[in-house]
């Protein structure tokens, strides 16, 4: 699987980084919060190399397997800084007041 290719594609059809309103990932999938959920294009999605399913609710969920947190950073390297908050949010909640 190109890391790459898959994640720039997943997020074109998210809607793009303009509608990602927060992103995370667990083992196998890749979730967004989107604000605007039509945007997303599902069939889309689904058809892209490495995704195994999506799954909408109240997230738009990704199912991309044991690759997820190769893709997961690589839509991170798309998204901004902004979206690699895991890192910052501790050093924020360690740093002395």
């Amino acid at each position: 699987m190109d890391y790459k290719r898959t994640a720039s594609e997943v997020l074109k059809n998210v809607g793009g980084k303009e509608n990602v309103a927060h992103f995370e990932h667990c083992s196998t999938r890749l979730r967004f919060s989107l604000k605007d959920d039509n945007k997303a294009d599902v069939p889309k999605l689904e058809s892209i190399d490495g995704v195994m399913a999506v799954k909408m609710g109240s997230q738009c969920q990704v199912v991309i397997g044991n690759d997820v947190i190769e893709v997961y950073d690589e839509v991170v390297n798309l998204l901004g800084p902004r979206f690699a908050g895991d890192e910052d949010e501790t050093q924020q909640a360690n740093k002395p007041t």
